[in-house]
């Protein structure tokens, strides 16, 4: 699991570079190549070093989000979507170097796409949704549905390189001495045992603090070769666990999420008219995870219309945005039991129907929920 934790700091490196994180590793380690490309550099950190062991897992799933392309090397880069290996395969003669130039107005060159492109990688290239306007390339994680690294997802894949040999020894966090694991779970069970118990917060915070000293000591161990023993281990958690409770005291309480005012408006269960010069559209999509493609559902005063999307989510909001920001438009989200047609559409049977629209009188099966 440690190999998962890590490649999570390496996530936040590659997607939060206005972070003070960012900028320091940045000036300290990979001043000219971006991170997945960084080296260990002279007399680096064990914190560094750590993190470019996390990277090892992080590669397995970190790849391109196509936006205008213009940051994506096209040899490079990982951008292409596969299970496993994200780099475009070919030789670089005569072809250009960035993504942006298999681009135009929003679609793929078909024939520049075929010409640079070998083999089935062309067609998963075309595949790729582009929206209208492009917007900016995005790192994501392949592995997850919503793009975002997770821990759980980063293990299954250290656990895969592992069977696999492409993680060495204890890499993955584990313990090879059985001695070794008795006495590391023994202590850890018995301190994180009390963790049931939420009144206990002395106990919860000598745990958190025990386990924190216990890996600052294998980093000390495994990168500088530094000694160990289970009683400075304890020493240094203890001090650290006594010094906690002072420092908080001194921090003023905040208020809880529930007394936060929400950011959405709360809306009944009954259809309610638009405001005066206002048009209200209700929408809904529908999703066939195996075709990769799906269908949307738009519903107003005078007309019902469905269409067919290949296109990703995030993409069709974004464009959305793009070519609403000069109008008076309000989002707003409402229950399906209030959204029901447009829900209908987008879930019809017949999907590989293109698209259909109804100006007067909606199919029988749609009048019910009108």
């Amino acid at each position: 699991m440690n190999l998962a934790l890590l490649a999570k700091q390496g996530w936040h490196i590659v997607t939060r570079q206005t972070s003070l994180l960012y900028k320091v590793l940045k000036g300290r380690y990979f001043r000219r190549s971006p991170f997945i490309h960084a080296k260990l550099g002279a007399n680096p950190s064990f914190g560094w070093r750590s993190v470019l062991e996390g990277r090892k897992v992080l590669t397995k799933g970190l790849r391109w989000q196509i936006g205008d392309g213009k940051s994506i090397d096209m040899w490079k880069d990982p951008w292409v979507p596969r299970t496993i290996d994200f780099y475009l395969r070919g030789e670089r003669v005569d072809r250009p170097r960035w993504v942006s130039q298999l681009m135009r107005n929003g679609q793929w060159i078909k024939e520049e796409v075929e010409r640079c492109v070998e083999g089935e990688d062309s067609g998963r290239v075309l595949t790729i949704p582009l929206g209208l306007r492009g917007g900016r390339d995005k790192w994501v994680w392949h592995h997850t549905r919503c793009g975002n690294y997770l821990p759980s997802s980063g293990y299954k894949c250290a656990r895969t390189m592992k069977k696999n040999g492409e993680l060495r020894g204890k890499a993955s966090g584990e313990v090879s001495s059985r001695d070794g694991e008795h006495r590391l779970w023994g202590y850890d069970m018995h301190l994180l045992g009390p963790l049931r118990s939420p009144e206990d917060r002395g106990t919860r915070s000598r745990s958190v603090f025990m386990l924190w000293s216990l890996w600052k000591a294998r980093n000390g161990k495994v990168f500088d070769q530094q000694p160990v023993s289970l009683e400075s281990i304890l020493a240094y958690g203890f001090q650290m666990a006594n010094d906690y409770p002072r420092a908080d005291q001194e921090v003023s309480p905040h208020s809880t999420v529930g007394e936060q005012e929400s950011s959405f408006v709360s809306h009944g269960e009954n259809w309610q008219p638009p405001q005066q010069q206002f048009l209200k559209i209700k929408t809904d999509v529908g999703w066939r995870k195996n075709y990769n493609d799906g269908a949307t559902g738009a519903v107003d005063e005078t007309r019902l219309r469905r269409a067919k999307t290949s296109m990703d989510v995030e993409v069709i909001v974004s464009d959305i945005l793009f070519l609403t920001r000069h109008m008076d438009v309000k989002f707003r989200y409402v229950k399906r039991s209030i959204n029901n047609a447009s829900h209908m559409m987008a879930h019809w049977d017949h999907m590989d129907s293109m698209e259909a629209e109804w100006l007067s009188v909606p199919p029988n099966w749609l009048v019910s929920a009108l």
